[in-house]
């Protein structure tokens, strides 16, 4: 019965070690992906999402007029369902109030009627992400980020 024991507590702990290993190892190398040619691309401060902007339907036609898509991925880059989205918009430097409406569309498109991307002038879009208990944010300064496009690919946090 000792021996029993025994036994499955060293496996219990070797099992923990290699599963807490595992995690470590895909959250240092997490790759993610984007997924368009014409959108824009940014990973989350911490390293927890990546956020891809449709900005219109000519490359997803299901979003329709007048509505942005956002994509969302996990540090795995798998689809991130059900989060907490808030939008900021606002001029570089200052707080802005906005009320986008935000829908989640499942496999981690959300779309986002009620906003205004084609502003003049220096400004910051704010995408702040919840997940359960993960929570990070990206942000796009424009208009900086339409003149410096990146292709569809793989990109790491780092």
């Amino acid at each position: 019965m000792k021996k029993a024991t025994s036994v499955a507590l060293i496996t219990l702990v070797i099992s923990t070690v290699i599963c807490f290993g595992y995690t470590v190892q895909a959250s240092d190398n997490s790759k993610f992906t984007k997924h368009f040619n014409e959108s824009l691309f940014n990973i989350t401060d911490k390293g927890l999402f990546s956020v891809e902007i449709l900005l219109d339907d000519r490359e997803y036609p299901k979003l329709g007029k007048d509505v942005i898509g956002i994509v969302i991925h996990d540090q795995y880059d798998k689809d991130v369902e059900g989060a907490a989205i808030k939008i900021a918009a606002m001029p570089e430097g200052q707080a802005g109030a906005i009320a986008p409406i935000i829908k989640d569309r499942g496999d981690g498109l959300y779309t986002v009627s009620n906003i205004n991307l084609k502003k003049s002038g220096k400004w910051e879009l704010r995408i702040d992400v919840r997940k359960a208990e993960f929570e990070d944010m990206a942000s796009f300064r424009f208009p900086d980020v339409l003149n410096t496009p990146l292709h569809k690919g793989k990109y790491s946090a780092d």
